[in-house]
């Protein structure tokens, strides 16, 4: 799944370049839209940069026995390149001591990166080290306050949608109140721009009890 294109928030080349000079990244948080968002535009400039890097990718979570496997890909020469890259999601819901000790190896390496992405809101105490240099740790928890507005007001533009004032500070407060709310945003305000109109109180209401019927299923990795 791609989310590259609904994303609000597009970093520009010259940054991309600047962050893939970091060797290990650790993406994490519960706000998965947005973190699986970067994950996505991250992988895809490496691979534009590198496209004849050799390239793994796995899920400890649903694959904990492909450690060793990775450990060994990051460790031996390339087969067809002089770069490689591990993309890794969930990779600290396995403690094991040589993913770590191999994770430690690579925090300087030109020719090895790794891509981290964590559903978790703060990496465990073994896997601390993440969040220093010379990893580049970014976070992604649940917008609220501002940071939420902002983040509506970029989707709404995004999909040329018209909020009445009133009826936008509605529709905040129920992302407000919820969870996954970069996700609901996204979801919503599709199902709003099908209406061709500006989204009124009454909008927002039926939308809002619609929802209460359903139930919202969201990729977290």
């Amino acid at each position: 799944m791609r989310y590259v294109k609904t994303c609000p928030y597009p970093l520009l080349l010259a940054a991309y370049r600047l962050i893939l000079n970091y060797m290990v990244i650790y993406l994490y948080g519960s706000d998965s839209y947005r973190r699986l968002s970067k994950l996505e535009e991250l992988i895809s400039e490496y691979r534009r940069k590198n496209p004849q890097a050799d390239i793994i990718e796995a899920d400890f979570e649903d694959e904990p026995e492909r450690i060793a496997e990775i450990c060994d890909f990051l460790k031996q020469p390339a087969l067809f390149s002089a770069k490689k890259a591990a993309i890794v999601r969930n990779g600290t819901a396995e403690e094991s001591k040589r993913w770590i000790e191999t994770l430690k190896l690579f925090g300087d390496s030109a020719d090895v990166f790794v891509l981290l992405s964590d559903s978790v809101k703060k990496p465990a105490k073994r896997f601390s080290f993440l969040l220093k240099k010379p990893v580049l740790s970014q976070e992604f928890g649940e917008l609220e306050g501002v940071r939420l507005e902002k983040f509506v007001r970029a989707l709404l533009s995004m999909r040329k949608v018209e909020f009445e004032e009133a009826s936008l500070k509605v529709f905040l407060k129920y992302l407000a109140s919820s969870d996954s709310r970069s996700w609901r945003a996204k979801n919503e305000i599709e199902k709003l721009a099908l209406l061709g109109k500006r989204i009124s109180c009454d909008d927002v209401s039926r939308l809002i009890k619609s929802v209460s019927y359903t139930h919202l299923t969201l990729p977290t990795n």
